[in-house]
């Protein structure tokens, strides 16, 4: 069975072999369409800059919707229809050798990371084409391996992401079960992790944008807005609750999170 570093190994070192590019196209309608199923020699990648569609591939059924790319393989049934009536897309439809290294990743629908990185790369592969000048086709050719080349670091990157969650998910758990508790370990979170403290807090800020004291805290001061607006729990009991033991450090802390004190709070809502 491969590790997550492997296939990762693997991604990062897939290829593909783009040999020839038919057209690149957009379409920019206001009303309703459908386009009746086609089998077509060409692969077809289109990024939505405005609307949705139901594409049909093979007859199931995908939900495309502005800032996804949608990839159609070669050989198989197409069919699309309309779901709004402002609808935008630029796509390309090109070939692939087949003796060459095509074992790229394709997935049929993309959900970006970056979108508007695609939305310039796909206007710029446009350009390219209609310009019709010197090389337009090789220069086309190269935006479209770039295309490429960014959806595959956006897949890397989410599984690096989605490792990264994996290996502290019990951790994350436990801190969501105990928030309230007097004091959660550093220590012992990363064991649970089977990692390092300093690993761990890197792992933890790059998944969630936040150190795991500052989300702790996020969570006991979310638990205090809900016991200040649904109980009469005197508030030095509330931050007892949830394990401030010095009241004025858990007003404080308050204050800067919500720009008021709990009883200015409690006495407004």
């Amino acid at each position: 069975m491969k590790t997550n570093n492997e296939n990762m190994l693997r991604y990062a070192e897939s290829d593909l072999n783009i040999t020839y590019i038919d057209a690149v196209f957009n379409q920019h309608l206001t009303n309703s369409w459908k386009h009746t199923p086609k089998v077509n020699p060409f692969h077809r990648l289109f990024f939505v800059f405005e609307g949705e569609f139901i594409a049909y591939i093979d007859g199931a059924p995908i939900t495309v919707k502005k800032n996804q790319i949608l990839y159609v393989p070669n050989e198989v049934s197409y069919q699309s229809e309309s779901l709004s009536s402002e609808f935008y897309y630029i796509g390309a439809m090109f070939s692939l050798g087949n003796d060459g290294p095509n074992d790229y990743p394709f997935k049929s629908l993309y959900n970006l990371q970056f979108p508007e990185k695609f939305s310039k790369l796909f206007e710029s592969l446009e350009k390219g084409w209609i310009s019709k000048t010197f090389g337009y086709r090789l220069r086309t050719k190269m935006t479209l391996y770039d295309i490429f080349r960014n959806l595959l670091a956006e897949h890397l990157m989410i599984n690096d992401i989605l490792h990264g969650y994996n290996t502290i998910k019990n951790a994350v758990h436990y801190i969501e079960e105990n928030y309230y508790k007097d004091f959660i370990d550093l220590n012992d979170l990363a064991k649970m992790s089977d990692i390092t403290p300093t690993h761990f807090i890197r792992l933890f800020k790059s998944i969630y944008s936040t150190t795991p004291i500052k989300y702790i805290n996020k969570l006991r001061m979310d638990r205090a807005v809900e016991l200040l607006d649904h109980s009469s729990i005197p508030i030095n009991e509330i931050a007892q609750q949830l394990g401030f033991h010095d009241v004025s450090y858990f007003s404080k802390l308050f204050k800067r999170t919500y720009g008021k004190s709990p009883l200015q709070h409690r006495m407004h809502s």
